[in-house]
């Protein structure tokens, strides 16, 4: 079985073989042998990485240290989705005492060789690692849903009482089988900071030719869906109209419900 220290020694050689920083490839590892590290010093190196596996999100906003603190039952954040990140402020403590311990086993050298490493490769780590979350699951919640490239527009009607709604929600189904589900916008984001519709929008699709309150995607399926619904309320808004860019949503089944969206 290789051992950890057999694995360091051969992937950070390589990768230092091919880091150009100033325009030339360059040996940044030099003459460290990393078969001599101690036990500490090979704790210190996953220390590090650890500390930018749980702070580094994907581009879709999936972080592994807020799935990490999830599972455990901790919150990930000091204000529901916002304040304070908590797995950030536990990779910065880590950092620092990661930082300090290969300083002193490789150097200044070898600790600026391990962080360039981490920043380039690790991020793609993380995206790695979201795919193999989802896969791990099934129904709504295999499904990966991508604030960045989602949103929503709403105006209100002549009458002051419904409210138009459309736009356009990216989602991937990583499970193994087709998913059908209803999407529905939280109400404390559309419109923001009224209480229009308790209990939120649910959002129409076309089926063909068919409007439908429900969704398909199939197995390994990514796709951006076109949404709309028209929404009656009592309230009376004049002149509403916006746009939202990646709400947060509520998945649902005849079997359970799931919101998504940024920090969720």
């Amino acid at each position: 079985m290789i051992s950890i220290r057999q694995s360091l020694n051969c992937v950070i050689p390589a990768f230092n073989q091919s880091v150009d920083l100033v325009g030339a490839k360059t040996d940044l590892w030099g003459e460290i042998d990393m078969t001599k590290l101690s036990r500490r010093g090979i704790a210190s190196i996953l220390l590090l990485i650890f500390a930018f596996l749980i702070d580094v999100s994907a581009p879709s906003g999936f972080s592994l240290g807020d799935k990490l603190f999830n599972l455990v039952g901790l919150p990930a954040w000091s204000n529901g989705q916002s304040g304070l990140r908590y797995p950030a402020i536990l990779a910065l403590c880590l950092f620092v005492i990661g930082a300090i311990w290969v300083g002193r086993e490789l150097g200044g050298k070898g600790l600026l060789v391990l962080i360039i490493a981490c920043g380039l490769l690790l991020p793609k780590a993380v995206s790695w690692s979201e795919a193999i979350y989802y896969k791990a699951h099934s129904g709504i919640w295999a499904i990966d849903y991508d604030p960045r490239n989602s949103r929503i527009d709403y105006a209100s009607e002549t009458d002051n009482h419904t409210l138009a709604v459309s736009g356009q929600l990216a989602l991937n189904n990583y499970g193994g089988g087709p998913v059908t589900f209803g999407i529905k916008v939280l109400d404390d984001t559309l419109p923001p900071g009224e209480v229009i519709f308790p209990k939120g929008i649910i959002l129409n699709g076309e089926d063909g030719a068919k409007k439908s309150e429900q969704f398909t995607l199939e197995p390994g399926e990514r796709r951006s869906i076109d949404v709309h619904t028209i929404s009656f309320t009592e309230a009376n808004f004049q002149d509403l109209s916006g746009e939202l860019g990646g709400p947060d949503l509520v998945l649902f089944t005849g079997s359970g419900t799931r919101i998504v969206g940024r920090n969720r």
